[in-house]
């Protein structure tokens, strides 16, 4: 394994970010193969350790999208563009600003499946650090949703995205039902995030966040 903390691991992958949503400080291990992948412009995934339990899927992923920070948190932080970043999202949006934080509208799901919630997102512009939680005093069909996404500079003009997320569903029949195979699905959907991010960025909708003054 490779560690990947606060010094140069590669010409242009530096890394120092906390491995899940209850914020402990920690650095990050690749192993090589993790390191190519994100080279190629792959996404790696962490799941969290304990990822299935008591109906919890959590994890961590990373991806380095070809764009500087400032690009990518112009994308991040257009809302009604979150049906394309986060998989399964039929609609988001955003019901009130107050600062930084945004209340956020959010339906979820697939031809069977349905579930609507209300997210507080804050976006530290300084940290270029997103997060989010479960408005529980909304209405929700989901038990427990946060995490964070930071961004990362590279040399290079590129950005390490890091997104780490907590769901907790209230499907946990059906998880110890199906067991390893749901989980990994759901751990997989949730966290292919910042590489549906890379995509939209990296392709020609992502033309207007670059042509910011």
């Amino acid at each position: 394994m490779m560690k990947l903390g606060l010094q140069l691991l590669a010409p242009f992958l530096v890394c120092a970010v906390v491995l899940a949503p209850a914020e402990s400080n920690a650095g990050i291990e690749f192993s090589a193969h993790e390191i190519k992948t994100l080279t190629n412009g792959g996404l790696v995934i962490h799941p969290l350790p304990g990822s299935g339990e008591n109906s919890v899927v959590a994890g961590t992923s990373f991806v380095l999208i070809d764009a500087p920070p400032e690009v990518v948190w112009r994308a991040i932080q257009d809302v009604p563009v979150w049906t394309h970043i986060f998989p399964n999202t039929s609609s988001s949006k955003v019901m009130a600003v107050s600062g930084g934080t945004k209340a956020v509208k959010m339906r979820v799901g697939n031809a069977i499946i349905k579930v609507g919630f209300y997210l507080t997102a804050v976006f530290d512009q300084e940290k270029m650090n997103f997060t989010f939680s479960l408005n529980k005093k909304k209405p929700h069909d989901i038990d427990e949703a946060r995490g964070w996404m930071r961004l990362l500079p590279q040399p290079g003009g590129k950005t390490l995205v890091v997104f780490s997320a907590l769901v907790r569903t209230p499907f946990g029949l059906l998880i110890k039902l199906m067991g390893n195979k749901v989980i990994g699905w759901i751990e997989h959907r949730m966290l292919i995030a910042p590489k549906r991010l890379k995509e939209w960025v990296e392709g020609p909708n992502g033309v207007k966040y670059r042509s910011y003054p």
